[in-house]
């Protein structure tokens, strides 16, 4: 099962719904930039926060382990030194960035950000510094940011370090493309300026629901998956489902569990772990009566089918 049945998740998954259902406007995909990564944030500060997170209203991901930031200044070769993600999503509305810069200098024309689509929209933002962009350490260099799309998320260090969203609508020119890269140009310096890319994350419209095709082995019925950003308990997650109608998805066969996987797999908008790194996943439909005998006496479906089918995670 891909639920830990812990006591809030991120997420729901619908079965049987007939329209689209949202507990979060638009839908996030973090993007992980461990591929791209050439520094450890928190070797700046340990204080710096990691793993799945909600920042400012919007979940990012920043791995626990690895490299886990972009930096322009270890970054090798001539300027303009440039991070490029892939991105490969339609209906993208909203895109959202963690960036700050080292040393800050109050320049511009230094730094920009730009959005390429399948069909040739083209945008490009001049991030400017002490408008969109300010320097990682509250010391000597630009401490302000005066952009009403720039968000302080992250304090630590006695406020000395800090770490700023910022959002990026997308014009109409990208209705109807695929966001097909985003690319962080730096042209700076040392002692000048250099970006640090420390998250992104991509709002696209709420998917519709999708249905388990009868002539690939399904029964016919539609899922969706449903984001609750800020946490969910089980009892509102099956109150939502019912609401939407229909009820949270039961899980009644390997394939199955595959399908309503590959909702949230990969999307770690979908996932938090708990002090145990337990990966805490979207809630299902199944629960234990109250009383049961532990480990696995009393639990259930909540549409009454047999509870036959499990694949739990080791000592769960």
């Amino acid at each position: 099962m891909i639920s830990r049945f812990a006591n809030a998740a991120v997420a729901a998954l619908v079965v049987g719904v007939s329209a689209v259902s949202a507990v979060a406007t638009p839908f996030y995909i973090p993007v992980n930039l461990v591929p791209f990564a050439n520094e450890r944030l928190q070797a700046r500060d340990t204080g710096f926060p990691r793993g799945s997170l909600v920042l400012g209203g919007v979940p990012f991901f920043i791995d626990a382990t690895l490299n886990n930031v972009w930096s322009a200044d270890v970054a090798s070769g001539a300027n303009p030194r440039v991070l490029q993600v892939p991105i490969n999503l339609n209906s993208v509305r909203e895109v959202y960035t963690l960036i700050n810069v080292i040393w800050g200098q109050p320049v511009t024309g230094l730094l920009k950000i730009e959005f390429t689509g399948t069909g040739g929209a083209f945008h490009s933002v001049d991030l400017v510094s002490g408008v969109h962009v300010r320097d990682w350490n509250n010391f000597i260099y630009q401490n302000t940011i005066t952009s009403p799309n720039t968000t302080n998320v992250v304090s630590t260090g006695g406020g000395q370090r800090r770490i700023d969203m910022q959002k990026f609508v997308l014009p109409a020119s990208f209705n109807g493309q695929d966001l097909l890269n985003i690319r962080i140009v730096d042209s700076g310096g040392t002692n000048i300026q250099r970006a640090l890319v420390q998250g992104l994350s991509i709002g696209i419209d709420q998917p519709a629901p999708r249905q388990w095709q009868v002539g690939v082995g399904g029964n016919g019925l539609r899922y969706q998956a449903v984001q609750a950003i800020n946490g969910i308990t089980w009892t509102a997650a099956n109150a939502a489902a019912i609401a939407a109608g229909g009820h949270l998805a039961t899980i009644t066969s390997a394939a199955e569990n595959g399908f309503v996987y590959s909702f949230v797999g990969g999307n770690q908008a979908f996932w938090r772990t708990n002090t145990n790194n337990d990966a805490i996943g979207a809630w299902l439909g199944g629960r234990q009566a109250p009383g049961s005998a532990e480990p696995a006496g009393g639990w259930g479906w909540v549409t009454g089918e047999a509870f036959s089918f499990t694949n739990w995670s080791p000592n769960e």
